[in-house]
């Protein structure tokens, strides 16, 4: 499928009733898993169709009250919210500059030295 659009769903039903809804009214689409990076209490599946068909779509859910979000990814592919975690990341961790490493942490009860 050429540029697609993601419906995000807050349960199964409406996804499931959703595709019927778009297929019956002419639609393609396609049940696909639920972006990685997505929050909310989402389901786990979406539906990607194509983005010229979006408004179309939009009017038929609306008009049967099945309510969705509209899925954007950022510019480069990935979901805003993976790329603010993925950036988070790079500091280590604990946010702790300097790739987060802690050394081993010394125990005075267990003397391992030869003395």
């Amino acid at each position: 499928m050429a540029a697609s659009v993601i419906l995000l769903f807050p349960t199964t039903q409406a996804v499931l009733k959703a595709e019927d809804l778009l297929l019956e009214s002419g639609f393609a689409v396609d049940v696909i898993p639920r972006p990685a990076g997505t929050s909310g209490a989402l389901c786990g599946i979406a539906l990607a169709l194509p983005a010229a068909f979006f408004v179309q779509a939009e009017k038929v859910l609306a008009a049967a009250n099945v309510g969705f979000t509209r899925h954007r990814p950022s510019p480069g592919g990935r979901s805003r919210v993976r790329a603010r975690r993925a950036r988070r990341s790079v500091a280590g961790v604990g946010g702790r500059a300097g790739g987060g490493v802690r050394p081993p942490r010394s125990d005075p009860g267990n003397d391992t030295g030869t003395g």
